[in-house]
């Protein structure tokens, strides 16, 4: 079975859960991904922690990705200030 954007994002969501941070979910305004193919979770103060994606054909076809392929990043510093104010 192949892993996509939907997999990754419950990866990242379950991983947010489970050090206690509660995310919000919005959509990714990033032109490097998929439209309706990426998110980001934000923290309870609306700073990102996690932003998620299905890379553009056309990013693909840059780096010469002959497969479809899902980004994942996580902002350190962001989740490290959410963790120590609780979540």
């Amino acid at each position: 079975r192949k892993v996509g954007f939907t997999d990754v994002k419950s990866v990242a969501e379950y991983l947010m859960k489970s050090v206690g941070v509660n995310v919000k979910v919005e959509r990714s305004k990033r032109a490097f991904f998929i439209r309706g193919r990426s998110a980001v979770l934000l923290g309870r103060a609306g700073e990102p922690l996690c932003e998620i994606g299905e890379l553009h054909p056309e990013v693909l076809e840059r780096y010469e990705i002959t497969y479809p392929a899902t980004a994942l990043r996580i902002d350190i510093d962001n989740l490290v200030e959410a963790l120590s104010s609780g979540g």
